[in-house]
């Protein structure tokens, strides 16, 4: 449609492929469709050709992309390089709106610089991670605050509470509920269970985490309060 309005040069049409091919690219991410690889690097290549290096929410959004589409071909230090310069040219801007594009572009490099296995980068990745947090957070979108904060904890459990929580249980706490945010309630609420026990240190546990107690307590409170 947009094409048929404004013609073969529509920068309303580069967005739309720019978002198609973030669709198809999360669809490979979910799937492994290597089909819907090959679309979002077809979307990308179009929508470059249509959106000007503008400094627009619409170009950025693109070049977070493209850094996304070369993490995946495993040509990390290129996504690294084009989200370092995304974040510094956005960092200068003074135009607010565009922070939850640069809280986009932190959370990529974030993930590139996690999928490098640098142990020396992890404080970056943590950096990177809060700085995204803390963004959403600023606009009042709570879950994907939560997001962030949750990929925080799976690097480094320390930085988010001080239950010692392995990764393993982590991600078993993800598969049995998918809300962030109900995750970091039931882990508050294992922590409490360990302050009340007496005589055993919240970080040494006498047991295995039972995750579907403390997610049954916490979804019952939610209602609770819900429903007075």
């Amino acid at each position: 449609m947009f094409f048929g309005i404004d013609g073969a040069l529509s920068e309303e049409a580069g967005d739309c492929l720019s978002l198609e091919g973030r669709t198809w690219l999360y669809h490979h991410q979910l799937t492994g469709d290597v089909n819907a690889l090959g679309e979002a690097r077809g979307c990308a290549a179009r929508a470059g050709e249509l959106i000007p290096p503008n400094n627009s929410k619409d170009y950025w959004d693109l070049v977070i992309l493209n850094a996304e589409l070369e993490s995946v071909d495993r040509r990390h230090a290129v996504a690294q390089r084009l989200l370092n310069e995304a974040i510094e040219r956005l960092e200068q801007s003074p135009d607010g709106a565009r922070s939850e594009i640069l809280a986009r572009a932190y959370g990529s490099r974030a993930a590139v610089v996690e999928k490098r296995h640098n142990r020396a980068d992890l404080v970056r990745v943590l950096r990177d991670l809060t700085a995204a947090e803390q963004i959403y957070q600023q606009f009042g979108q709570d879950h994907l605050a939560a997001e962030y904060r949750w990929r925080r904890a799976l690097v480094d459990p320390a930085s988010v509470t001080d239950l010692q929580l392995s990764r393993v249980e982590l991600e078993e706490l993800a598969r049995q509920e998918p809300d962030p945010v109900l995750r970091f309630a039931a882990i508050a609420e294992l922590a409490a269970q360990e302050r009340a026990r007496v005589g055993t240190s919240i970080g040494r546990r006498v047991k295995a985490v039972n995750w579907a107690a403390a997610l049954r307590r916490v979804r019952m409170d939610r209602a609770g309060t819900e429903n007075p």
